[in-house]
């Protein structure tokens, strides 16, 4: 597979939803000798005093659909990192402390992407999105996404191979994210009814290529072999335009999820409190800069 760096842009105008290229999943970065998007205004958002960033759309409509998009673009990325990071614990004999807290730590960026991701209500979601994701596959489903497929297996393994004790921060991180990602579910779709089962499909079937492929399409993923610095790139914009656009419009503009459970709130109120900080630690865990860049990099407002 060809290596695409050079074919990237370093970025649009506000308010959009760009290509996301990718490594196919479970497959490291490739080696590039292309043109790499730089990192550079959107890298400020690292730092307190940086500049303002790329807005998000202004219109109710094209935001819920912005949040879905772009809050799903960045998950990809996360996806990608646990998967390398699970790997090497799962093939550990004894887990690394510090290794095991920055998985924990991913999962909690995933989590606090999940509730940007879907902070519409539920009368937008199904207006603005759902309906998009029926155009595009009468069984669309969110068990098709290609980076995730080996997530579950890898936790699994970890958690049952390393000490007890040493596995509680990553455990305890896994469990806000299932009850948030329930709790997001239930808000957005009340009734529970999947488009998958909509259409006679049993969840937990194993996707085709077609339907892996089907997903990608939809969120616009392009999968080649591409080189680490431009895979830090997406991912810094990506987390650039979240953090603007929760800058200006709150983590819920259209009201809180709720939390019909004690540990529920517990989850949501802890994930919700460290938003602004994962949304940054996100980028942080693959910024490559970071260990020796000692100023934010210079750049004007957009």
């Amino acid at each position: 597979m060809t290596a695409e760096c050079d074919r990237m842009q370093p970025g649009g105008s506000s308010g959009t939803v760009e290509p996301l290229w990718l490594p196919p999943p479970g497959e490291p970065p490739g080696t590039c000798a292309g043109r790499v998007p730089p990192v550079t205004d959107e890298a400020c958002f690292l730092y307190e005093d940086g500049p303002a960033l790329l807005d998000p759309p202004t219109s109710d409509r094209d935001l819920i659909r912005y949040r879905w998009m772009i809050g799903h673009q960045a998950s990809f990325h996360i996806w990608q990192w646990l998967d390398a990071r699970l790997s090497v614990l799962a093939h550990s004999d004894r887990p690394d402390d510090h290794a095991v807290r920055e998985v924990a730590l991913g999962y909690d960026c995933y989590s606090a992407l999940l509730l940007y991701s879907g902070s519409g209500t539920a009368a937008q979601y199904e207006a603005h999105v759902r309906t998009s994701m029926r155009r595009h596959h009468p069984a669309f489903s969110g068990q098709w996404a290609p980076d995730h497929q080996r997530l579950p297996a890898l936790c699994r393994s970890v958690l049952d191979a390393g000490p007890p004790h040493a596995m509680t921060p990553l455990r305890a991180a896994i469990d806000r994210n299932h009850l948030i990602h329930k709790a997001v579910a239930d808000r957005l779709v009340p009734g529970g009814a999947s488009l998958l089962r909509g259409t006679g499909r049993r969840p937990g079937t194993a996707p085709t290529q077609s339907e892996l492929d089907c997903y990608d399409a939809y969120f616009g993923v392009r999968r080649s072999q591409v080189c680490r610095p431009s895979l830090v790139a997406q991912l810094v914009r990506r987390m650039a335009q979240i953090v603007r656009d929760v800058s200006l419009n709150g983590l819920y503009p259209w009201g809180h999820v709720t939390a019909a459970t004690d540990s529920l709130r517990s989850a949501v109120q802890r994930i919700t409190a460290q938003t602004p900080q994962l949304f940054t630690a996100a980028a942080r865990l693959q910024y490559p800069c970071r260990a020796t860049c000692a100023t934010p990099p210079s750049g004007g407002d957009r």
